[in-house]
């Protein structure tokens, strides 16, 4: 099979470099059979089932072919799976291995059409072959662990084609079955990770948590798999949780600074051939985004707990230094490929590549670019230890694939596994440009107009390389509002800092700082109602808002505290004592401007703190309707139809749902909170 797929990579080669790379990778993304013959194709296809028929009892039988059937499509694929589907292996538990890659493979190349209800009751119908030894404990109408996984991940599936009009009812019913995996497989990690990624999609930050912590992650796993919460609890909060795994993080980097400056001395003395290992894993953890955005995000939360203006100034000094090393560090610094998010590529649809395009989801591809790992993983790395002739082949056949030679839809797992790679090292110096420009204004000694200056161009650029337009004019749709968004209000408030000073120099006009308090002033309220729901025709705040598995209204809503206001309220509160009553040098002249930039920080104030006021209430109502529409699971019913404790643990899971739920919405009303308190102890401010 490898020597054929490497024919093909040179056939495919010599055809691109005839017609173009696109051609190849045109259509339904296997031109690339013009360069090879009918022959040969079926030939292939003929291994791969020669393959299957051999070794689909063995469990690498899967993970050996994933490269080669990533090729296949239409009718080839359909044949592999109708020869699986007629082999004999006599032995029950050699036909029971065989099932599961089975199984394995139907969801592989059921590229784009997951959430099947027929498929999941079919894989939780399977009935589990006792392994040798085993001694039955555990619930026995439970399926092997295979068909487990398959199931949960068919449901979250089904969950995002239900779509906003559907209920949460899959998510459910794959947590009550994900737990049920964790007590009957303990040692299936997968069930740990679904548990993660499904609480996080419910909004559920202390039961992800949890779960999380029963991972037992450790050493340089805080690098590779940290993101499953970090990133998480950065678009949902709250604070202290975000803190609390940041810590682990700054924890596991400082021991890697000292303990990797120890392994470097020992290898230059002892073993010189481990120090170019050594030094190069040191290179990319101290380059880690990840360790970048620990760094900023506890600096945000530091500020965003500060209840007075005195606390406020003491959470900005304590990380700035560090923050203002990351600020002068470029884009090209940070690294994405530390972070493992193709831990599950077993249990996600293959893509569908060209035989060059495969090495494109290889291990040595990300390596070489230094992103962000993909969520399907096909050929591991080749080594020189490998006694396989073909394994060590290299790949003298022209440049690295590009992304037209395959073509992916990712499952909802893997769409949960990336929801933290938009955090770019773009926007890793914008957010720390702006914690450097607060620093610069609000020390006690007075503002320093040059660091202000140097932050605010470096926060310019930044938000331009990463797609943050600062453009008064370029209003926000807040049907799409986000971090992007928050961003932009945030940068508009360090804008305003920055030209009140030069105002005060008598550089630049009031009217520039009028008009992005103005923006900020009326965007604020338009957000809020989105989050409300307030923007439907009756105008009356929904329901829904903060309802038990409605993620946008409680995410919204902790962007708009954290990313927003962490930023805005800051420079809001120095602008009140920094705010002349005359225009300065200008006098007369530019009073009026003078005084309008004063009318608009004013309507700033007042609207942050209406927006927060509105929230209040809307949060507190939510925490008392916090439990879940559960009427049941017509599923569960279904598929054990004499699993009455499956049902009752179904029930305890949704109770234990909504109970996290309430703490979540009670943390987000402590934080609003928080923010009320830190503009009442400013005083009102008089225009």
């Amino acid at each position: 099979l490898e020597l054929r797929r490497l024919a093909f990579c040179a056939a495919e080669a010599a055809l691109a470099q005839a017609v173009g790379a696109a051609a190849v990778a045109g259509g339904e993304g296997l031109a690339w059979t013009a360069a090879v013959g009918v022959e040969d194709v079926a030939a292939y296809v003929a291994d791969v089932k020669e393959f299957l028929l051999k070794f689909s009892s063995k469990p690498h039988c899967f993970f050996d072919l994933k490269p080669f059937v990533s090729l296949l499509s239409g009718a080839d694929a359909e044949s592999v799976l109708e020869a699986l589907k007629g082999a004999s292996h006599g032995d029950a538990r050699k036909a029971a291995e065989a099932s599961k890659t089975e199984a394995r493979l139907q969801r592989a190349l059921r590229r784009g059409a997951g959430g099947s209800m027929e498929e999941v009751k079919r894989l939780l119908s399977t009935p589990a072959v006792p392994a040798e030894g085993d001694d039955g404990a555990g619930d026995p109408a439970l399926p092997p662990e295979e068909f487990l996984l398959l199931a949960v991940v068919e449901l979250v599936d089904a969950d995002r084609a239900a779509g906003a009009m559907g209920g949460r009812e899959h998510l459910m019913d794959a947590l009550a079955l994900a737990e049920l995996g964790v007590s009957r497989y303990p040692q299936a990690f997968h069930f740990n990770v679904l548990l993660v990624l499904i609480n996080s999609a419910l909004c559920l930050p202390s039961a992800m948590l949890k779960w999380y912590y029963t991972l037992e992650i450790k050493n340089i796993q805080f690098e590779s798999l940290s993101y499953l919460a970090f990133d998480a609890l950065c678009l949902a909060g709250c604070h202290e949780q975000i803190r609390e795994v940041g810590r682990s993080i700054h924890g596991f980097h400082e021991d890697m600074d000292k303990d990797g400056e120890e392994a470097v001395s020992m290898a230059f003395n002892s073993c010189l051939q481990r120090a170019p290992e050594y030094l190069e894993s040191l290179q990319f953890v101290s380059r880690s985004l990840l360790w970048g955005r620990a760094v900023v995000e506890e600096s945000f939360c530091e500020i965003g707990q500060a209840p007075t203006w005195e606390a406020l100034l003491e959470g900005l000094s304590r990380q700035s230094t560090l923050v203002a090393a990351l600020k002068a560090r470029g884009d090209d610094y940070w690294l994405q490929r530390n972070q493992d998010r193709c831990l599950l590529n077993g249990l996600n649809p293959l893509p569908l590549c060209t035989p060059l395009g495969t090495d494109a989801y290889s291990s040595q591809a990300w390596r070489r670019s230094g992103g962000p790992l993909p969520t399907a993983s096909l050929q591991a790395a080749r080594t020189d230890a490998a006694c396989s002739a073909c394994a060590i082949w290299p790949q003298p056949l022209g440049e690295a694939p590009s992304a037209a030679s395959s073509r992916h839809e990712p499952s909802a797992v893997e769409q949960m596994l990336v929801r933290g790679r938009e955090y770019s090292p773009a926007q890793l110096t914008l957010s720390a440009a702006m914690l450097s420009l607060l620093s610069a204004v609000v020390r006690p000694e007075g503002a320093n107009a040059e660091q202000v200056a140097e932050a605010l161009t470096s926060a310019r650029g930044a938000a331009q390389r990463a797609g943050v337009r600062a453009e008064v004019a370029a209003a926000t749709d807040v049907a799409s509002w986000g971090r992007a968004s928050a961003l932009r209000l945030a940068l508009l408030a360090c804008e305003a800092a920055g030209e009140t000073l030069r105002c005060i120099a008598g550089q630049e006009c009031w009217e520039r700082v009028e008009e992005r308090l103005a923006a900020i002033a009326g965007e604020v309220p338009a957000v809020v109602a989105r989050i409300l729901n307030k923007d439907r025709p009756d105008g009356a705040p929904s329901a829904a808002a903060f309802a038990f598995g409605c993620r946008a209204g409680p995410e919204m809503l902790w962007t708009l505290l954290h990313s927003c206001l962490t930023v805005v309220l800051p420079v809001a509160l120095w602008l009140c004592t920094s705010l002349p009553k005359i225009g300065g040098k200008k006098g007369k002249e530019g009073s009026e401007a003078l005084h309008a930039s004063r009318v608009s920080l004013k309507n700033v104030l007042a609207a942050v703190q209406t927006a927060l006021a509105d929230l209040q209430p809307e949060l507190v109502s939510a925490q008392k309707a916090a439990a879940p529409a559960d009427v049941g699971s017509g599923l569960i019913a279904e598929a054990f139809p004499n699993g009455g404790a499956v049902a009752a643990h179904r029930a305890e899971v949704a109770q234990a749902a909504a109970e996290a739920h309430r703490r979540h919405l009670e943390k987000l009303q402590e934080e609003v909170a928080c923010r009320a308190a830190l503009i009442k102890s400013r005083g009102a401010f008089k225009p």
